[in-house]
């Protein structure tokens, strides 16, 4: 079953009991907006905890604060003053265990795909498994392999770019992971493979910039999500 069935699946049903327990006067009326957005913002937490993603987990706490600080009286704090704590507060432990999170991810990653070399200050890659990193700055990688299986990018509270104009895919299919957080990252991809585009979004945008003219014979399948940031994907 897919996450997204499981996500959208849960909503629907937290919805309808909502309405029930509003209707029937078993608990203050705050309208189907605060429970679908609760639900979201705990998902996003439960994400955030098993990626340590700290902007997800503060972010997701700062909005839940914003939407009960009415019901439950806790108002001391105005919404503009927790959003800027929580991204104070994301910025500073990215800097305090930054690094103990980049080695947790790093080794995880390798340990799935042994060998791999991680291509974080050089902007020219000709392997066949990449994987390119970002924080705190701009980035610009030109991938150049001519047998281009997987390529995982990670950027965070920052800029990067990745050129696969000049990469080959001779197996049939490859496939980009993407994990932007808080910045932008931006692809071009050759307009003749076909595009299987799985993004996704929490509080972020995805932007398509050109149609793919493949012909089937070369596939590239584009996965992962950004938070609080943009994806573009330009096909040239």
């Amino acid at each position: 079953m897919k996450k997204e069935n499981i996500f959208w699946g849960i909503i629907l049903i937290l919805a309808a009991a909502g309405i029930i327990i509003g209707k029937l006067d078993l608990a203050p009326d705050m309208g189907i907006f605060p429970i679908l957005a609760t639900v979201f913002l705990l998902w996003v937490f439960i994400e955030g905890i098993l990626n340590i993603d700290f902007s997800g987990i503060l972010f997701s706490l700062a909005f839940l604060y914003i939407i009960y600080d009415k019901p439950l009286g806790i108002e001391a704090l105005s919404p503009w003053t927790v959003l800027v704590a929580a991204l104070f507060g994301s910025m500073g432990l990215n800097l305090l265990f930054g690094r103990w999170r980049k080695e947790r991810k790093k080794k995880r990653w390798h340990e799935k795909k042994a060998g791999w070399k991680l291509n974080e200050n050089s902007e020219q890659c000709s392997d066949a498994d990449v994987f390119c990193k970002n924080d705190f700055g701009a980035g610009i990688r030109y991938i150049n392999s001519d047998n281009l299986c997987h390529a995982y990018l990670e950027n965070n509270f920052g800029s990067l770019t990745v050129y696969f104009d000049n990469a080959i895919i001779q197996e049939k299919t490859a496939c980009v992971e993407i994990n932007n957080n808080f910045g932008e990252t931006t692809i071009y991809v050759p307009r003749g493979w076909d595009i299987q585009d799985e993004l996704e979004s929490v509080f972020g945008n995805i932007r398509r910039h050109g149609a793919p003219s493949g012909n089937g014979s070369t596939t590239l399948y584009l996965r992962g999500k950004t938070s609080f940031g943009q994806i573009n994907v330009h096909c040239v």
